[in-house]
């Protein structure tokens, strides 16, 4: 018989995060939320596709990148709705992100949306 494994017999914490916990929140956020299905009383839905690809194009990571991708080339995302979310970030938001700047995020998005040929 398999036993299971508790996070403590692991030893691993698990914290909730949402994009917006590391870049500015896009407008409409909460509509865009896609539902996966229900299990009983439960309801599962992705987290707002395009609040998740702006967090992983910010982050930049290689792993990051090809999941963006996957974001436009499933039609989940498209890229110039992406285009004109983020650029609708009004500059007062990034007061909550230090690291972050107006000009450095419109720079990783228009990076990433010329480097997939858009």
């Amino acid at each position: 018989m398999r036993r299971r494994l508790t996070l403590e017999r692991l030893q691993l914490n698990i914290e909730f995060a949402r994009p917006e916990d590391f870049v500015p929140p896009l407008g409409g956020s909460e509509d865009r939320h896609v539902f996966i299905e229900t299990v009983g009383k439960v309801s599962f839905y992705h987290y707002d596709p395009y609040a998740q690809l702006l967090s992983k194009v910010i982050r930049g990571f290689n792993r990051d990148m090809q999941d963006a991708k996957g974001f436009l080339d499933s039609g989940m995302v498209d890229a110039e709705r992406f285009r004109f979310l983020v650029n609708a970030i009004p500059e007062a938001a990034y007061a909550k992100y230090p690291a972050l700047s107006r000009h450095a995020v419109l720079e990783a998005v228009e990076g990433f949306l010329s480097g997939i040929g858009d």
